[in-house]
């Protein structure tokens, strides 16, 4: 097992940036295609009502993820700098008492989304018949938060262990299991919209399970410790993750507003479009997130150490990628955007 020393004050940057960057950045875009697939799957088995009743709940399943990622995020930042500083200790305490904490947030907000969703989708002004879809597809969710919410923030703390081709793994052996179970539920038994979210229930607490395994049996630099961190330090934790919260946030707001006006509008046949282009948009957002997650590790630890040279080397590549990242994306949807529309909807839609 490779230590974070090893790794972070070692390895030449633009080396390290393929080691980390590239394994998350395909780990994220499969996550981002099986998306896509449950998103034709519902499309094509179950209808544009079904595509639209999941894109006005998806804000609230977004933020319902933001508080677990301003936790992760931040605390991964803190995890990173305190084993710079060779504060391996204090950094298994961080990283106990933040995946604790990431448990007991996500059991109020799965309560509270189990009771709350069916008055807000009243709100919105969506029909009787998409506002039960959405009901039913939530609730689902709710009922497994406490086992969901803890997956995205794993993945962040094997990163920082160096464990990136094992997330790698987990991510996309998650995302197939998946695809195979939405395949089967809805194409094949026919079960409604709930069975597309219970399987991503099921494959996401899957790897959950999977995710934490190397931490319980003591094979990293992190693991389960005893004791409680400073409330300076918590602050710090929650600042370091304000940005993460403050993005999500944004973006759900924003899809909140869009929805409400599209339904205003021009009804759920407009909202299930509107679908389609935020399904192909998680493709680009998760090749960007994939990347800058997967070197915040690198960043913060450089930090730690004190090397601010190398620090502004990943800080370089980081920016560069994303650039070309863009600029593939941009491209792909002038040429190809009516084909990738075709593929979400049944013809008479």
């Amino acid at each position: 097992m490779s230590r974070p020393s090893e790794i972070y004050e070692t390895l030449s940057p633009t080396r390290l940036f393929f080691k980390y960057a590239v394994p998350n950045m395909i780990s994220m875009a499969v996550i981002s295609l099986y998306m896509i697939a449950d998103g034709i799957f519902v499309g094509r088995f179950i209808g544009a009502d079904a595509l639209a009743a999941i894109n006005l709940v998806m804000p609230f399943v977004n933020m319902s993820f933001v508080f677990s990622d301003m936790i992760a995020v931040g605390s991964a930042v803190q995890i990173a700098i305190h084993l710079g500083e060779k504060k391996e200790l204090e950094a298994s305490r961080i990283f106990t008492t933040c995946s604790v904490l990431i448990v007991a947030f996500s059991v109020l907000i799965g309560l509270a989304g189990f009771f709350a969703i069916g008055p807000i989708l009243q709100l919105l002004g969506a029909d009787a018949a998409v506002t039960a879809l959405a009901d039913s597809y939530v609730k689902v969710y709710a009922l497994f938060a406490p086992l969901i919410m803890v997956f995205f923030a794993v993945d962040n703390y094997l990163r920082i262990c160096g464990r990136t081709r094992y997330s790698m793994a987990v991510n996309v052996g998650t995302s197939l299991l998946n695809i195979a179970m939405d395949y089967l539920f809805l194409g094949v038994l026919h079960w409604g919209i709930g069975a597309a979210a219970l399987s991503t229930c099921i494959g996401m607490t899957l790897g959950t399970f999977l995710s934490y395994a190397p931490f319980v049996r003591g094979k990293l630099p992190l693991g389960f410790v005893r004791g409680r961190i400073s409330l300076r330090l918590m602050r710090n934790i929650l600042f370091n993750g304000s940005s993460e919260f403050f993005t999500n946030i944004a973006g759900s707001v924003m899809m909140l507003v869009f929805n409400g006006v599209l339904l205003y509008l021009a009804g759920a046949m407009a909202v299930a479009a509107f679908s389609v282009v935020m399904y192909v948009d998680s493709v680009v957002i998760s090749l960007l997130y994939g990347m800058t997650d997967s070197m915040q590790p690198a960043i913060s630890y450089s930090y730690g150490a004190g090397n601010r040279r190398r620090m502004l080397a990943f800080e370089k590549r980081v920016l560069l990628a994303g650039a070309l990242i863009a600029a593939a994306a941009w491209a792909a949807l002038r040429l190809g955007g009516g084909e990738i529309l075709a593929l979400f909807l049944k013809n008479e839609d």
